[in-house]
C-alpha cells in the first residue's frame, strides 16, 4: 500500500483457531479484544480487493 488516504473500504475480521468469526470491525471503530478469551486468533484485514492476515496471541 502506498498510502492510507482512502480507507473507506477497510474491513477487519478476527477469527478463532477453528475459523469461527469472533469479531468484526470497520475503520471507524476501535479494535478492542479485551473480551476475548486467551488463545490464538487471526486478524483478516480487507482493503478493496486485497486481504492481509495476521496471527494474534492473547495471553
Amino acid at each position: 500500500m502506498s498510502g492510507l488516504q482512502n480507507l473507506s473500504g477497510l474491513d477487519i475480521e478476527i477469527t478463532d483457531i477453528s475459523g469461527k468469526i469472533v469479531q468484526n470491525f470497520k475503520i471507524s471503530e476501535v479494535i478492542d479484544i479485551s473480551e476475548l478469551n486467551s488463545g490464538i486468533y487471526f486478524m483478516k484485514i480487507q482493503i478493496e480487493n486485497k486481504v492481509f492476515t495476521s496471527k494474534i496471541i492473547k495471553k
